[in-house]
Parts: C-alpha cells; sequence; structure tokens
C-alpha cells in the first residue's frame, strides 16, 4: 500500500524564468513559501524543499 501526501509544489513562470514555491497548509490549499517564494533552479527548489527550515513541507 502506497499513501501520498503533497508537500511541495513548484511552478515554472517562464518570464521570468524563476521557479514560484508553494506548500499546502491543513486547510488542504497550496500557499505561497514565504520565506523563500522563488528559485532559480529546480535543483534549488528541491533543496529548499530539503532543508524545510520552517516545517512546513514535512512538520
Amino acid at each position: 500500500m502506497n499513501i501520498e501526501s503533497p508537500v511541495a509544489k513548484a511552478t515554472y513562470v517562464k518570464k521570468s524564468q524563476r521557479w514560484k514555491i508553494y506548500w499546502m497548509r491543513s486547510d488542504l490549499k497550496w500557499h505561497s513559501y514565504t520565506p523563500e517564494p522563488e528559485s532559480r533552479s529546480i535543483e534549488e527548489f528541491f533543496a529548499i524543499v530539503s532543508a524545510d527550515k520552517n516545517g512546513c513541507f514535512f512538520g
């Protein structure tokens, strides 16, 4: 049995060439990750999510 729970989302904005970062709150809606709302690369996005400095992504 696999259980998946969305914790992070990145959307690419072509005009600014940046990734917008979102996290899912307890209201089950995506919210901008205000400490670092954007990243320059998808690798930087994964690093931000992995570090989870504010406990938003993994609690």
